[in-house]
């Protein structure tokens, strides 16, 4: 899809494999782009799912993010889940919840300190390996509570491009 795009990817349009967000500054801005991108799928014999399509939107869900003209926030419902992960019991799950909430690391601050104990875990040799759950009191979630991963448009460190920024406080569609 980037090339289908090419040099209008992260200026005008952004692609995730085959997810596009056209947006602008203003209405007639988005609407100029939005054509551009579709005679560009037309080109490429591409066709779009209109059922699956949203158009004129100022916030969008995206790869488990709330974009807006306001910048990036994390997705509440990705939130819920994190904060009601059951506590892992063997290696396999607590690696799971890790990588899903180092997913988000970046709207957590302090958030290699905050995982370290679980962390500390994942290098464990021994045979208690495979019966974590009386080594973790609490479950998981107890370490990232809600307040801990409420929705943010800060960017933390080093991750993600200032989105602001990117988008111009523009609409999105």
């Amino acid at each position: 899809m980037k090339k289908v795009v090419g040099d209008m990817n992260l200026l005008q349009v952004l692609v995730y494999l085959d997810d596009l967000i056209v947006f602008g500054r203003m209405l007639e801005e988005h609407e100029k782009r939005l054509l551009k991108v579709l005679d560009r799928l037309e080109d490429y014999g591409l066709k779009l799912s209109i059922d699956k399509c949203q158009f004129c939107r100022t916030s969008v869900k995206y790869v488990g993010h709330i974009v807006s003209q306001e910048g990036v926030s994390t997705d509440p419902i990705k939130i819920e889940a994190l904060t009601t992960w059951p506590c892992p019991s063997n290696y396999k799950e607590l690696k799971t919840f890790l990588r899903f909430s180092g997913y988000y690391c970046k709207f957590v601050k302090n958030y290699a300190m905050i995982v370290k104990p679980l962390n500390n875990l994942t290098g464990d040799t021994s045979p208690a390996r495979t019966n974590l759950r009386p080594r973790i009191r609490g479950g998981p979630q107890s370490l990232l509570c809600r307040d801990t991963m409420a929705p943010s448009n800060h960017l933390g460190h080093g991750g993600m491009r200032d989105v602001k920024g990117l988008f111009e406080k523009s609409l999105l569609a």
